[in-house]
């Protein structure tokens, strides 16, 4: 997870908006269920990311109603507000922990 955080990092200093969202303000966007992952691409559609039993994207459901994919991007932003950048978060939880070593 470190390495992820890194480059995570490394993308945000190269101009990438980047944010991080704590559990427990995640949490309250998951009261009946996880945050599905969902992308969507410009006015016109939304998908619903799909995944196997072990976690590997399988596959996405397509939504192309127009008030589903305000709703999402309502969402997506009420996300974004209560999230950190992740300059900010990196400073406080992750260089405390160190670099790893080269084996």
């Amino acid at each position: 997870m470190l390495w992820e955080l890194r480059s995570a990092r490394i993308r945000a200093q190269c101009g990438e908006g980047i944010l991080v969202i704590s559990r427990r303000e995640l949490s309250t966007f998951e009261q009946e269920s996880p945050i599905p992952k969902i992308i969507t691409l410009g006015d016109e559609v939304t998908y619903r990311v799909l995944y196997d039993a072990q976690e590997e994207a399988e596959g996405a459901v397509r939504y192309t109603d127009h008030t589903l994919l305000e709703q999402c991007r309502a969402s997506i932003t009420a996300l974004h507000e209560r999230a950190e950048p992740m300059k900010d978060y990196f400073v406080r939880e992750v260089v405390e922990v160190g670099t790893p070593h080269a084996r």
